[in-house]
Order: C-alpha cells, then structure tokens, then sequence
C-alpha cells in the first residue's frame, strides 16, 4: 500500500496528519508573535533609556545656561556632536533613516541637538 491510498482509507490516519499539522502551525505563530513581541520590549526599554540620558543633558544645559556658563554648553554640545559622528558609524539605520523607524534620533520633545 501507498502512503497515498493509506491515508484516503484510514480515517485514523487522516485525523492525526490534522493534529500534527495544526500544532506545527500553532506553535510557528507563537513563536512568531514571541519573538516580535520581545523584540518591540526591547526597543521600548532602548527608547526609555534614549529619553532619561537626553532629560538629563537637558537638565545640565539649563542648570549651566541658568547659571550663566555658556562655555560649558558649547563643549557639551561639541562633545555631544562628535559623539553622534562616532555612533552614527555603528548604529544601524532602518529606512525611514533612524534606528527606531521613522524620524530622527535625538528630535521630539527636547528638541535634539542640530546635526553639523
């Protein structure tokens, strides 16, 4: 016998192809979805970290620029800049041009610093 004419005549047979094919499935989507969501987990926790580092530059600015110290902006700033050149050359880029999808790294509510 055939495994083809097995199958069309064992009901028994028919039934456990279904179950086996279903679980292949399921767990495929789940792993799927598993790791998706880790991944968008990730990137969060990367972004929360990106937000604290970025108000603490910005706290130090206004604390310096309130205390009448420009000089200390202007090396944070030029420090900052060459920081980013050296990143940029690690960092990968998605296609809309920054690591987290669309947009600019460092742009939003603290307003970023301009790139040179």
């Amino acid at each position: 016998m055939s495994l083809v004419s097995v199958w069309r005549r064992y009901l028994q047979v028919r039934l456990l192809s279904l179950i086996v094919a279903l679980l292949v499935v399921g767990f495929g989507v789940l792993g799927v979805w598993n790791i998706r969501t880790q991944a968008a987990a990730v990137v969060e926790q990367h972004k929360d970290a990106s937000r604290s580092l970025a108000d603490a530059i910005v706290q130090s600015i206004e604390h310096s620029m309130m205390g009448k110290r420009p000089d200390i902006v202007r090396a944070l700033s030029r420090d900052l800049r060459t920081l980013r050149r050296r990143a940029d050359h690690y960092l990968p880029h998605r296609r809309g041009g920054s690591v987290y999808g669309s947009g600019h790294v460092g742009t939003g509510a603290t307003g970023g610093l301009p790139r040179s």
